[in-house]
């Protein structure tokens, strides 16, 4: 029989009613849905900590083929499984099976149910904060080059939006986690006050150091995930990323201007390079030198990258490799986006060559 029903019973029996309780079977009540309870918060950790580190997973591969900036996306979510792990840690110690007894039992599922409802009183605080610091860090570091243009209205349209879906996500995991509240966790803490309220004397333990805990767990979740996500910007992911970059850049259709003539798609003709340059927009890196040297009899196979300028000139933007040469005779300025092969005499496979543009000067 559950506490509710026992109440329920004492009402219908009046005031002067006397009723029997069994202890023992008092105490299995409680015990049992001590158990079911931590059962629940269980797998609502669990399912928390998957959803994260799939989103981990998602926005980590963002970063990798499109802008580093989602890595600090990544560093929220990943800040979300952490704290559930780390929280667990410190969650109220129960006492070993067998050795507690009835008040010590309803004092402790009554300190679990009261730290429960702490975290989601404080959702924002605890759960939201640092997921929306590290996705507002990713939108501004996405809407940048908008605002270096001087695209006034997209710059508002961008980050507008975001402030909208950032507002309605937390408002969102607020209603729902204050609803948990007030229908599913206060009426528990209501029953077990009540029942511990019968057994007289006041509590042994207090809600107190369980808000200690979620302190101790929220700064020792920042700190881990700041120590595993912070070395993703650091690291060069042009050696590992870039031939899955050439892969995706060979279904990119391929523009020739003016057609090449027979005779110089068969080649080899003499070929002399005049200058070469690597970037976009204003940055560029002169790499002369190297696209020189990688000529041999008379032919050229060289890969537009990072690598060949030995930086990225201007982050979070496709590049292009600039080539000005002589080839038989005739002067040439060749376009090669970033990601592709260059390579003279040239092949009009898509899956060899991308050329943007090429033009007699």
């Amino acid at each position: 029989m559950k506490f509710e029903d026992l109440q329920n019973q004492w009402r219908k029996e009046g005031g002067d009613a006397k009723v029997q309780i069994s202890y023992d079977m008092l105490f299995k009540e409680v015990s049992r849905n001590q158990r079911n309870f931590d059962h629940e918060i269980l797998w609502r950790d669990i399912r928390e900590c998957i959803a994260s580190l799939v989103g981990v997973c998602f926005l980590i591969l963002f970063g990798v083929a499109l802008n580093k900036w989602f890595y600090a996306a990544a560093g929220g979510m990943l800040y979300v499984a952490i704290f559930f792990i780390v929280y667990r840690r410190f969650r109220p110690k129960k006492s070993p099976a067998g050795t507690a007894s009835l008040r010590t039992c309803v004092e402790e599922s009554l300190c679990e149910i009261e730290c429960q409802m702490e975290l989601l009183r404080n959702v924002f605080w605890w759960y939201l904060l640092l997921p929306f610091v590290t996705f507002s860090f990713t939108f501004i570091g996405l809407g940048h080059p908008l605002i270096q243009e001087g695209q006034v209205l997209g710059s508002i349209i961008f980050f507008g939006s975001f402030v909208v879906g950032a507002v309605l996500v937390c408002w969102w995991v607020c209603w729902l986690n204050q609803r948990a509240n007030q229908k599913e966790l206060l009426p528990r803490k209501q029953e077990l006050e009540d029942l511990l309220r019968s057994m007289g004397n006041g509590r042994e333990k207090g809600l107190k150091a369980n808000v200690v805990n979620l302190w101790i767990a929220f700064f020792l979740s920042v700190l881990i995930t700041l120590f595993l996500s912070t070395p993703l910007f650091f690291v060069d992911k042009t050696s590992w990323v870039e031939e899955w970059q050439r892969d995706l850049s060979q279904q990119v259709k391929i523009e020739i201007t003016p057609p090449l003539s027979p005779q110089e798609a068969v080649g080899p003709k003499e070929l002399k390079i005049l200058s070469a340059r690597y970037g976009a927009k204003d940055q560029w890196v002169d790499v002369t030198l190297k696209v020189a040297d990688a000529v041999h009899q008379n032919t050229l196979s060289i890969h537009s990258g990072n690598e060949l300028a030995g930086e990225d000139p201007l982050d979070g933007c496709t590049k292009t490799l600039e080539v000005e040469c002589l080839w038989d005779g005739q002067k040439k300025t060749i376009l090669v986006r970033e990601g592709t092969d260059l390579k003279i005499p040239f092949n009009r496979d898509p899956n060899t060559v991308q050329i943007d543009k090429l033009s007699n000067t």
